[in-house]
């Protein structure tokens, strides 16, 4: 579940400008288990991408994604387990022949596993606008916002994708993403990725904290491997130079935050864990498009 905002992101900026000509991921099935001494012991993750209108000037898709992450018992609260489940709805119109714009709506239920309450709603939306300057360099500009536990969150986001010959790709997505792929043969893929997640979870029935905020920063090889046809395996090795788990009670009243990150900066934690370390992530994908 840490993916939630990375998810959104990519999908918003990237996935819906490409789908056309670049393709993307179909599905996604992946497990990261964390190495060494870490207190959040792993994350599974599945996510889908379903096309629903692919037409020259209007594309939407339904962008379907779940997260399960496994922790020890070493925190203040009894679950071990949290889970998030989103659905983006992304809408892309061309306006000319360079210029499009992105609509997205997402809501989400993020909270410990049979906790199924209301309290535990997320609402995102967020608008872009993209701008093709030249046949091999595409950038983006736009805003997200998010209501969750009584906090209105602004994010503003800038991004670019630059590609050579289809072969070396390199995207960002500021604040929270930065990478490089090259497509060393029709079977393999290599890269190297920046990347700073994260989400906050709704935890009911105590009655020092409401919910959680969880945030790593992340430098990661990876490459993809070509099993059969669309089918490819991913492999991950990465370092997380900063991982925090921070509680927080929920606000009296609705409050604002403007930044980099969808978490309100005025509210202090009342419990904080802080780690780094190693993990590994194994996955299997199907994509579309042109690989």
């Amino acid at each position: 579940m840490r993916y939630t905002q990375y998810i959104v992101i990519l999908i918003f900026f990237f996935i819906s400008a490409y789908v056309s000509a670049q393709g993307f991921d179909i599905m996604k099935l992946e497990s990261r288990p964390f190495l060494g001494n870490s207190k959040i012991e792993g994350i599974e993750r599945l996510e889908l991408k379903v096309p629903l209108l692919l037409r020259e000037n209007n594309q939407f898709i339904l962008a379907p994604n779940s997260q399960l992450m496994h922790l020890d018992h070493s925190f203040p609260f009894d679950e071990n387990r949290f889970y998030s489940l989103n659905m983006p709805m992304i809408w892309q119109h061309r306006m000319t022949e360079k210029f499009n714009v992105v609509f997205l709506f997402m809501p989400s239920l993020s909270a410990t596993t049979g906790n199924y309450s209301n309290e535990a709603l997320i609402w995102t939306g967020g608008l872009s606008f993209a701008l093709n300057s030249k046949r091999k360099f595409n950038w983006q500009l736009g805003v997200l916002y998010s209501y969750r536990y009584k906090n209105n969150l602004i994010v503003p986001l800038i991004g670019f994708r630059w590609s050579q010959r289809g072969k070396i790709n390199i995207s960002a997505s500021f604040p929270n993403r930065l990478g490089a792929s090259w497509n060393f043969s029709k079977n393999m893929l290599l890269g190297l990725r920046m990347d700073n997640n994260t989400v906050s979870t709704f935890i009911p029935r105590y009655d020092d904290f409401d919910y959680s905020w969880f945030q790593e920063r992340n430098i990661i090889p990876y490459t993809d491997i070509r099993i059969y046809k669309k089918l490819w395996f991913r492999l991950d090795v990465g370092y997380t130079y900063k991982r925090d788990m921070k509680l927080y009670k929920m606000p009296e009243e609705n409050q604002w935050g403007f930044g980099a990150n969808f978490n309100n900066n005025s509210t202090e934690s009342v419990w904080e864990n802080s780690e780094i370390g190693l993990f590994v992530n194994f996955g299997i994908v199907l994509k579309a498009g042109n690989r």
